[in-house]
């Protein structure tokens, strides 16, 4: 029966096949992210309830991020990195990052000092007044560093334009050693233009949601293939 079928409805036939499959995988891989973003808001609930670090006296890793620290030291004078194109609670504008000092430490840390709004598309700071030769106490929430993907443009230090914070490669620019993560500051408040971001990350979890989506596509796709060979079948006996 099989040899005898109409090529257009084994091409049919294939096509639907492939729908299933890839509806199948992509339902299975939104459970999986779905787990994951679970995972990651259980973590970042639990790092909250931590008391804060103290930096000067703790080595941080991975098993860190989105913990409150406190970090005394210094700003060092750097030009201040201005990251465009950014959006926060729905406006426009730039991340502005510098760089600090901390006490007893051969680091530097790249510090997010807040969000600047306006002036949108430049890559040049505004000027913020920072006192070079005073010891700051920092809070901050430790962040893992933008992972760029194939759209994000590469950075250039020497024109100081940058479009990700990438601590290696600012740390070959300028000769230095830069600790692998960001600190986005939460106290205390150095210009009132910069709003920071602060530590209340709310992250939407809908990946149960879509995986019922492709599951349910799978599961029409089959619906469909079977019916449409049942006719066929039924149909061939009746000639």
């Amino acid at each position: 029966m099989a040899s005898t079928m109409p090529l257009k409805t084994k091409i049919y036939i294939m096509v639907m096949i492939s729908i299933i499959i890839t509806a199948a995988l992509l339902g299975y891989w939104q459970v999986e992210r779905g787990q994951w973003k679970s995972n990651l808001i259980a973590h970042i609930a639990m790092q909250k309830k931590e008391s804060p670090l103290i930096f000067n006296h703790h080595h941080v890793t991975n098993d860190d991020i989105f913990r409150i620290v406190n970090i005394v030291g210094k700003f060092v004078d750097y030009p201040l990195i201005s990251i465009p194109n950014q959006i926060h609670n729905g406006k426009g504008g730039r991340h502005i990052y510098g760089f600090f000092h901390p006490q007893n430490n051969t680091e530097i840390i790249l510090v997010n000092l807040g969000f600047y709004q306006g002036d949108q598309t430049s890559y040049i700071a505004p000027n913020i007044t920072l006192n070079y030769k005073k010891d700051y106490l920092l809070q901050a929430q430790i962040r893992a560093p933008f992972t760029p993907n194939m759209f994000t443009p590469d950075n250039s230090p020497e024109r100081q334009q940058y479009y990700y914070i990438d601590p290696k490669t600012i740390a070959k620019h300028y000769d230095i050693i830069i600790n692998p993560f960001i600190y986005y500051m939460l106290s205390p408040q150095l210009d009132k233009n910069l709003k920071q971001i602060g530590a209340n990350i709310t992250l939407r979890n809908n990946h149960q949601q879509y995986a019922i989506i492709w599951f349910s596509l799978a599961f029409v796709a089959l619906f469909v293939i079977c019916l449409n060979y049942y006719f066929y079948v039924r149909n061939k006996k009746n000639v």
